[in-house]
């Protein structure tokens, strides 16, 4: 007989599986053209004038540019990924219309939302025993109005989401404080701010949980003292 665990994984996968498509329908159905988005965001104008900026260099070969991407305050990492990604969309819109390359980076978005959610499925994996606690976390994520607008959105909400907790993952996960702890966290926190210098707000979380893998021990007391020098 099949066990209520994985009669709970199947539900669970058929439930991500269904807002996953129709997301991904809903980023083809309202945002395949310029007319569409009209109604829903006028940022993206300007956004998918920048990718064709840096599309047309690369046909030119001029690669320094990629090397200096900050248009709008967005970082280089978000800018990076989208330019690389959505590179062979653009070519095809030079032959044939360009729906793709304004759907791409809304793809993009929504990967990384997914992304999210597993990791956040990570994370309660550490923090409880409960098998199910897990799924059921990844459930309320994905039920957020919020996760739908990041997932369908062609900003850097997504990709801070997912360095952000790929981060604080990193930070929580068990082991020892080895080099390569410090190293991945390093990574995922720089990719974070790397995208958009806001998620350096989640610095100090970090570092109270590296203090404290160190194995310096915070106590009421110990706070108090720091916050008043």
């Amino acid at each position: 007989m099949i066990n209520q665990l994985k009669i709970f994984r199947i539900i669970f996968l058929i439930i991500f599986s269904l807002i996953f498509f129709f997301i991904l329908l809903q980023n083809f159905l309202i945002s395949s053209s310029f007319e569409l988005l009209s109604f829903r965001s006028i940022d993206d104008y300007a956004f998918q004038s920048v990718l064709r900026r840096y599309h047309e260099r690369m046909i030119d070969l001029r690669f320094d540019s990629l090397f200096k991407l900050y248009d709008y305050g967005y970082g280089w990492i978000f800018w990076i990924i989208n330019i690389v990604v959505t590179f062979p969309f653009y070519i095809i819109s030079l032959f044939h219309d360009e729906s793709l390359l304004i759907v791409a980076p809304r793809i993009i978005s929504q990967a990384f939302s997914f992304a999210t959610a597993f990791i956040i499925y990570k994370i309660l994996k550490i923090y409880s025993e409960d098998k199910y606690i897990p799924y059921f976390g990844a459930i309320f994520y994905l039920s957020f109005p919020y996760f739908a607008f990041s997932a369908m959105s062609f900003r850097t909400i997504a990709q801070i989401n997912f360095f952000s907790a790929l981060s604080f993952y990193y930070a929580i996960k068990p082991g020892g404080f080895t080099l390569s702890y410090l190293k991945n966290i390093s990574i995922a926190f720089a990719a974070a701010i790397g995208t958009k210098l806001s998620a350096a707000l989640l610095s100090p979380l970090l570092l109270l949980i590296i203090f404290d893998r160190a194995a310096y021990k915070f106590s009421k007391e110990k706070l108090i003292m720091f916050m008043h020098g």
